[in-house]
């Protein structure tokens, strides 16, 4: 059964669109959709403008379907929330129209609706011309990154030809300048029809252009509406910007993790098995409550996205605004959600409007962000827009306001997107896959397409289980070298170095050591240990003699080895493996260790079972020093205790 199959409600409230026209209502409800099969373009078309400019009579007069669906926008006239509709045009096919509240008051929800907007619809009333507004929504679609635009001059009928002349060479002189200049500016009115076909065909041209959106990256859908349908459970709403979901898929709406499952998809009215990239759609979720996911969450197929409190960003500051100053109290507008937070601006206290600066964002609630997505800034009160640009980072890290170091950094992400992001970070330090992904936030097909240009480029090295730039390792390769060059000066009779404290010395957990030191040719590796191939420790006669002495000491004391001296050359008998401790103070040397365990073993393999007093009688020695010893064959998983008794752990 279809979430649209549902009669007792309102179509408005079912698909994430607005009404529906009187004479499809039928087939829709009962899931014979006549425009089924009709291509989906994977666009979204985001109106733009004034209060009272016409854009919901615009979108009605194209589409058929009026986006006010609330009681409260009916009687004030007015867009109060965002509508929806979808338009068919013949090179584009299916394209899904955003209509926005144009009033002050309610530009919260207008942001609400521009994440994975393609292209704009700035409208503009013949009456009027440019407006607050107008010159407000035109900024925030520009700072978004959206790259396409369409203008249509509304309510034709309203004024003469010398006023319409006026208003398209004041829009002419207003997108002077921009990206947007010599755009498709189209004269209509709503009211008697004109321009509307003209406007299809310019709507239609720039939505063929468009190149179709990669569908192996992770799926993300912005939450703009979430509802309860008696009968179905939890409904949610929003633009799938990336990656496809399916039926049945299992989804994670964050911030908080919750794991759910799409129980049904509609895109447009239409019941479908999966939804892509660029569409409105509707999803209806398993086991979740309606208080569990709201506007501003992010819905998405991959577990690992990790919410943050503190984003990295670079931000354009708006000439209309004076001053900015650092750990002003903000207002973020990423996707369909709106964050609170303060800003820490780097590498000054300060900027003035018409300034590009980085800065970090610390929020006041948690939310989930890719490198790359595009966000809008205002202040937190009074409310007025400062500007926008891109998600840098989410790391945790708290940069430092006066390390200037960071900025260049900044910059290549900033220009080189992913890519970028992805070589910094491996040149920080060693990272698995799945470390990337999670901090990144791509899809394991498209980090691995990164990782495989960089390797190409030979910038970065596969290593066993981690990544690293070639760039860091020959750093880390050099500073290893160092390191044990060193060690061989302060104790020259030893020949290896222990991986725990190399690993200290260098800053890097034990795998990410064990994963590199194969891939460096100039070292030896045995088990626990280290050294530098072709190194000989430089051994006097007179410290041979005493090495020769302890060795004699403990190999002829047995199983009742004497306290040792514990010096340089001790220390290397035992760095050697010459020298065993197995206990507290209980040193053995490892002729006597293989002679004991021999022992041992034949006993217990003679009698099927051994007591600590019948091992103590074979080994010759006293409690004191069999009771450590048989402990040490049990860590080593010769022998196992049972009870009181000593079994073999292995044939051996």
């Amino acid at each position: 059964m279809s979430l649209l199959d549902f009669k007792s409600r309102s179509p408005e409230r079912i698909g994430g669109v607005g009404s529906i026209p009187t004479h499809l209502r039928h087939f829709i409800l009962k899931g014979d959709n006549p425009r089924q099969g009709i291509r989906h373009m994977g666009v979204i078309i985001g109106t733009a403008g004034h209060v009272d400019h016409g854009k919901t009579e615009l979108i009605k007069a194209l589409t058929h379907i009026d986006t006010d669906r609330l009681k409260e926008e009916k009687e004030r006239e007015i867009s109060i929330e965002l509508g929806f509709a979808w338009i068919d045009l013949p090179k584009s096919g299916r394209v899904g129209i955003i209509d926005v509240p144009g009033h002050v008051r309610f530009l919260k929800n207008m942001l609400a609706g521009t994440g994975g907007v393609d292209v704009t619809l700035l409208v503009v009333a013949a009456d009027e011309g440019i407006m607050p507004q107008t010159r407000e929504h035109f900024e925030i679609m520009r700072l978004l990154g959206v790259g396409n635009m369409v203008v249509a001059v509304t309510k034709k009928d309203l004024v003469d030809e010398e006023t319409i002349e006026l208003v398209k060479g004041e829009i002419g002189e207003f997108l002077a300048g921009t990206p947007f200049a010599g755009c498709p500016v189209i004269i209509t009115s709503s009211q008697a029809g004109d321009g509307l076909d003209e406007l299809k065909e310019e709507l239609d041209k720039v939505c063929a252009k468009l190149p179709p959106k990669p569908q192996i990256d992770i799926s993300r859908l912005f939450v703009d509406r979430a509802f309860e349908m008696k009968g179905f459970g939890t409904v949610v709403t929003g633009t799938l910007v990336s990656g496809k979901i399916s039926q049945d898929d299992q989804l994670f709406i964050y911030p908080r993790g919750i794991r759910t499952r799409v129980r049904g998809v509609q895109v447009h009215y239409e019941r479908r098995r999966e939804a892509w990239a660029g569409e409105r759609v509707a999803l209806n979720l398993a086991g979740v409550k309606r208080d569990q996911v709201r506007r501003g969450c992010v819905i998405s197929g991959v577990e690992y996205l990790k919410p943050t409190k503190r984003v990295t960003i670079s931000l354009e500051i708006l000439p209309s605004v004076k001053v900015l100053k650092d750990w002003t109290r903000v207002r973020l507008y990423s996707g369909s959600a709106e964050l609170f937070g303060r800003i820490s601006l780097l590498g000054s206290n300060e900027r003035r409007g018409g300034e590009r600066t980085f800065a970090q964002i610390f929020l006041e609630q948690p939310h989930t962000f890719l490198v790359g997505d595009r966000f809008v800034l205002r202040n937190y009160s009074p409310l007025w827009l400062i500007g926008g640009g891109k998600i840098l980072g989410t790391s945790s890290q708290r940069l430092k306001k006066t390390d200037r170091s960071i900025l260049p950094q900044l910059e290549a992400i900033e220009i080189g997107g992913a890519e970028a992001a992805v070589l910094l970070e491996l040149e920080d330090s060693p990272q698995r896959e799945e470390q990337l992904l999670s901090k990144i936030g791509l899809s394991s097909m498209r980090l691995r397409k990164i990782i495989n240009k960089l390797e190409t480029e030979g910038k970065v090295i596969t290593l066993n289980h981690y990544l690293i730039a070639k760039k860091a390792f020959t750093n880390l390769k050099k500073n290893i070298l160092s390191l044990l060059h060193k060690y061989y000066e302060k104790h020259p009779l030893r020949l290896y170095m222990k991986r725990r404290e190399l690993a200290q010395r260098l800053s890097l957990s034990k795998e990410v050591l064990n994963d590199l030191l194969p891939f460096i040719e100039e070292l030896r590796c045995e088990e626990e240990r280290v050294s530098l191939k072709g190194y000989k420790p430089q051994w006097k006669d007179e410290e041979l003699t005493k090495r020769k002495a302890i060795e004699e000491e403990f190999l002829s004391s047995g199983f009742q080895p004497p306290k040792p001296e514990v010096n340089e050359i001790f220390k290397t008998l035992l760095e050697d493996g010459t020298i065993v401790k197995i206990g507290e103070d209980i040193f053995l040397h490892r002729e006597m260790l293989r002679r004991g365990k021999e022992k041992v073993v034949a006993l217990i393999r003679d009698r099927g079972e051994a007591t600590i007093s019948e091992i103590k009688d074979v080994l010759c020695t006293s409690r004191k020093y069999t009771l450590p010893f048989v402990q040490y064959l049990d860590s080593l998983g010769v022998t196992k205790r049972i009870g009181d008794k000593r079994v073999l752990a292995r044939e051996e």
